[in-house]
């Protein structure tokens, strides 16, 4: 428990709050997708919707769980962990890719293509897996432990 207490948690009302702040960015972003005529990327709703949506997961990442102990916490570094050794890959298979999708695309094609291999092994792409992960595996136990009692 002692080693618990050192961790930078927020409290366990902002998972609640994340998961608020990154619907309504959910909303938007499919709203943006859907109905704008501007570009994506050149969209300030589709930015903002990000943001917000990188934010609220955040909250919800990081976090306290209502117990939190050792366990939680092995949790939490395996999920960061695994996140980190799944997005590393991709970003080689990614630059093996680019190498050769380069050679044989015109740009217009290419850089739509470049764009969402990035969005795949950016710090983006390890949190939200991280958290995919840990949100995954802490339900799968308390599962598991009530299916014991």
């Amino acid at each position: 428990m002692d080693s618990n207490k050192k961790l930078l948690l927020l409290p366990n009302c902002f998972q609640l709050v994340g998961w608020i702040v990154a619907a309504a960015a959910a909303v938007c972003l499919v709203c943006t997708l859907l109905l704008s005529k501007t570009p994506f990327l050149e969209s300030l709703a589709a930015v903002l919707g990000t943001v917000g949506l990188v934010a609220g997961l955040f909250l919800v990442g990081f976090s306290r769980e209502k117990t939190e102990d050792e366990f939680t916490l092995h949790l939490r570094v395996s999920s960061a962990l695994t996140a980190l050794l799944v997005v590393f890959f991709l970003w080689i298979l990614n630059t093996i890719v680019t190498v050769f999708l380069v050679r044989f695309l015109p740009l217009e094609v290419f850089g739509p293509i470049e764009i969402a291999l990035d969005c795949l092994t950016g710090f983006v792409a390890v949190f939200v897996l991280y958290l995919v992960l840990f949100k995954i595996r802490l339900a799968h136990f308390n599962k598991k432990s009530a299916y014991e009692e």
